[in-house]
């Protein structure tokens, strides 16, 4: 006991030291940093505009300039180790037939039309090219279908597990992207025979987790986009939208929710948030540097993951949230820090003070077509918490204070300054040497769909780690009643799949801890 009010008494001290530093640092920016970083930043803001009209009327080989925010996840490694692609990997019923696959993606997808008659899509057939010290589109010369549409060749005649997608999803994560090429395509994985029941019985189309339909034949159709094209919204609204799927439309989708405003609101909000830019991004600047098990200073990492995979039904989630009066991201979040606890604990890893999870927010308005709009939030894991309904308040308490506040959309001007800003700063400031964790989650259809023609029996998605040393990542899609984790961690940092799997089965352990009371 007497400890214990030792540590709260020198917990207390610690953060009013950071407060006060904090201010002074806040200080420091609005004396220093303000006018160094304008004496900088105008002059490259006013050379990318006249570097744009003189390439619309001297430079018709070139495209449209990339978008501030596509910009700082297109300066990747595109040809030897990319960093930034996302993959989006359906298994469903039945042998793709890649021809007609190559035929449905072009007619469907590449040229495409919006109301307008004009192609909703035409990144499709474009490559990154930079000039200027900016990057603009550029048309592929000669496109063909059969570069970005193809079959894994070993699946044709070999049986391939849940393991051989984990290996292939990893392989694909980092596979470089050709030169002239458009960053883009789809992999199908033929005859795939996974362990476990898939999320559907495909003959009556309802939710099934005890079913093993092993005679059923089944594919893997894998997307996989560079970041610098899209965001994880526009990947799902391609799919959507352009693959025609029978039953699944965007409507049907469960939208993320805003904190809804009025006009004279709004302008005291954007107010507030310009008041506030020097204290938020000294905080952030600052406070979230992490040194620990899962994000150790000096190392190198591989560049290689160790990845594991799990589901769980979406329902117990739900009466977790409505039983907590909580967000249902507030739960995932509490899982993902009681699991990360438990493994520590589990292993003897010391408890980190601090660890900082990144999460991606999407932003209202979201454009049709395929861009980056996105914010994100940093929120600290209450690791030291050791009761999984108190860090659950915590975490709800705390992103529900961030998500209203002015640091969203903050860090979304924030990120588009940065990404207007020529090359060579962009690769220095996009080196995240920051935050331990990357966390997505992304809603899906509620109810069985096709795509294709095709029933959708499991859906997931996942991505790189970006730029920096950032080497821990996790995922969430919810299909059809179900929930999809899937987590990869640096090989630096835990070496083989067993270990990913053991801490992705405690992070889904802690779900079913915090619905031990709800469960009937």
């Amino acid at each position: 006991m007497a400890a214990d009010l030792h540590r709260s008494k020198i917990m207390i001290l610690q953060r009013i030291k950071n407060k006060f530093v904090l201010f002074l640092a806040t200080i420091l920016f609005v004396l220093l940093i303000i006018p160094t970083t304008t004496f900088i930043i105008l002059p490259c803001l006013i050379y990318r505009q006249l570097l744009l009209i003189y390439a619309k009327w001297c430079k018709p080989s070139l495209g449209k300039l990339l978008c501030a925010r596509s910009a700082l996840a297109a300066l990747d490694d595109i040809h030897t180790a990319p960093k930034c692609t996302l993959l989006g990997v359906a298994v469903v019923a039945g042998d793709i037939d890649v021809r007609q696959l190559q035929q449905d993606v072009m007619r469907r997808i590449v040229n495409a039309k919006d109301s307008n008659g004009h192609k909703m899509y035409p990144e499709l057939q474009q490559y990154f090219s930079q000039w200027g010290g900016y990057l603009f589109f550029k048309n592929v010369k000669d496109f063909r279908i059969e570069n970005h549409v193809s079959v894994v060749e070993k699946s044709e005649t070999k049986e391939m597990s849940e393991l051989d997608l984990i290996n292939l999803r990893v392989e694909l994560i980092s596979k470089p992207y050709k030169k002239g090429q458009s960053p883009w395509e789809f992999v199908v994985l033929r005859n795939y025979h996974p362990k476990f029941p898939l999320m559907i019985d495909v003959d009556n189309n309802c939710a099934d987790y005890t079913k093993h339909d092993s005679k059923t034949k089944k594919s893997v159709l894998i997307m996989r986009i560079h970041h610098g094209i899209a965001d994880g919204y526009s990947l799902l609204k391609l799919w959507l939208n352009s693959m025609q799927s029978e039953n699944m439309t965007l409507e049907q989708i469960p939208q993320p929710t805003f904190h809804q405003r009025s006009c004279f609101k709004t302008l005291m909000y954007n107010t507030w948030a310009l008041l506030c830019v020097p204290y938020y991004v000294t905080e952030q600047l600052m406070t979230t540097y992490d040194s620990n098990f899962f994000h150790p200073k000096g190392i190198t990492l591989s560049r290689k993951c160790s990845a594991g995979s799990v589901t769980l039904p979406a329902s117990i989630i739900k009466e977790i949230r409505e039983k907590n009066n909580v967000t249902f991201t507030a739960v995932l979040m509490a899982a993902l820090t009681g699991g990360v606890r438990n493994y520590m604990l589990a292993n003897g890893i010391p408890i980190p003070d601090k660890m900082h999870c990144t999460q991606p927010l999407p932003w209202p308005n979201h454009p049709e077509k395929l861009r980056n709009f996105w914010s994100f939030c940093i929120i600290n894991l209450p690791l030291q918490v050791s009761d999984s309904k108190e860090r659950l308040k915590i975490l709800h308490k705390k992103r529900e204070s961030l998500v209203r506040s002015t640091v969203p959309l903050l860090n979304l001007k924030l990120v588009s300054l940065v990404g207007s800003l020529p090359t060579p700063i962009i690769q220095w400031a996009t080196k995240r040497k920051a935050t331990t964790i990357m966390m997505s989650n992304f809603p899906g259809p509620q109810e069985p769909s096709s795509m294709l023609g095709y029933p959708i029996l499991d859906a997931s998605f996942g991505g790189g780690f970006g730029r920096g040393n950032l080497a821990f990542g996790i995922s969430m899609i919810s299909y059809n009643g179900t929930l999809r984790l899937g987590l990869g961690v640096d090989q630096s940092i835990l070496p083989n799949q067993h270990q990913a799997q053991q801490l992705l089965n405690m992070i889904r352990d802690e779900i079913y801890i915090l619905g031990q009371d709800v469960i009937v």
